[in-house]
């Protein structure tokens, strides 16, 4: 685990707690991710077994709409699906929903996650840290982490869609 920012560790450690309530759950907006389908379809199985309600939204359900209505009451959000990092604007990088890139820039400016006790993203790259002019790192992730989550499970590489789905499952 790391932290985008030591400035953060207080605000972060004080919002910490078990994920209860609603889950959102997005997958394969893109319509290019069978597995993260799937995967989509298991996580909601476990949230609902350990008393989670999950709402699950899949291809073009899975838009920014929808994104926006549900993640202010959500105690956890996955969201599988792809992720695109901007190296010449980083405020154009963001997540791929349905009908258009939900980018960082946007997110920072609407997103509110009050409930949140943690965020998966299980898409390429989402966790990776690109240097920006300021002094800390810009990362997906820290939208996120600024929007209301203490927590975000993200990825520093290239992942696959069966191995992301394997993964979401031993994970939860």
């Amino acid at each position: 685990s790391y932290l985008p920012s030591p400035a953060l560790t207080r605000t972060i450690a004080a919002r910490r707690k078990p994920p209860t309530g609603e889950a959102l759950i997005m997958g394969n907006p893109s319509g290019d991710l069978p597995y993260a389908e799937q995967e989509a379809g298991w996580v909601s199985g476990y949230l609902s077994s350990k008393g989670m309600r999950p709402s699950v939204f899949v291809g073009g359900q899975a838009d920014t709409a929808c994104l926006e209505r549900h993640a202010p009451s959500a105690g956890l959000l996955h969201l599988a699906c792809h992720s695109v990092l901007d190296p010449e604007d980083f405020s154009r990088s963001g997540i791929e929903l349905a009908n258009r890139r939900l980018t960082v820039f946007e997110m920072t400016a609407k997103l509110e996650l009050p409930e949140a006790a943690m965020v998966y993203l299980s898409s390429c790259d989402s966790g990776v840290a690109m240097p920006g002019r300021t002094d800390e790192l810009m990362a997906i992730v820290r939208v996120f982490l600024y929007a209301g989550s203490p927590a975000v499970l993200a990825t520093l590489w290239a992942l696959d869609d069966s191995a992301g789905g394997a993964f979401a499952d031993h994970f939860y």
